[in-house]
């Protein structure tokens, strides 16, 4: 989780916090804070250009970040959430280092993964697909 926090920590371009869900007893009340399923991490993503016509996004985007050890999996709540927090337009990751042989603490793939939360796209790109090429606003996306 460090690794996560520490990666965005000088990033001008992504506002990052960690969520704590859980509970603590004071005397005999309990507190609860967060939902259970919530991510581990959320931030926002700063309104960019669009890398491939120039167009100003507009507005910032959500994000939500899962971490999870190399074995960790994803309960039922987290996955209903970070499915749903998709559904409304949000970015969600499952942040898991996945060791290789050529990678055998796995950052190298997570820190691929965590560059790529940053690309984004204008709306209209990003309907049209990473892999097609459209034109929109007289420009070749």
């Amino acid at each position: 989780m460090a690794y996560i926090k520490n990666y965005f920590k000088f990033d001008r371009g992504v506002y990052l916090t960690r969520h704590n869900v859980g509970a603590v007893t004071r005397g005999n009340r309990v507190i609860r804070f967060g939902s259970a399923g919530e991510s581990d991490f959320f931030g926002v993503i700063e309104a960019t250009r669009c890398p491939r016509c120039g167009k100003v996004t507009g507005t910032g985007v959500a994000l939500f970040i899962e971490a999870k050890g190399p074995k960790g999996r994803l309960t039922v709540p987290q996955r209903e959430f970070l499915g749903a927090m998709k559904r409304l337009g949000a970015v969600t990751l499952v942040a898991q280092p996945k060791p290789s042989k050529d990678d055998p603490t796995g950052f190298l793939t997570l820190k691929k993964e965590l560059d790529k939360v940053k690309q984004r796209y204008c709306l209209e790109c990003h309907q049209a697909g990473a892999d097609r090429k459209e034109q929109h606003n007289g420009k070749n996306c």
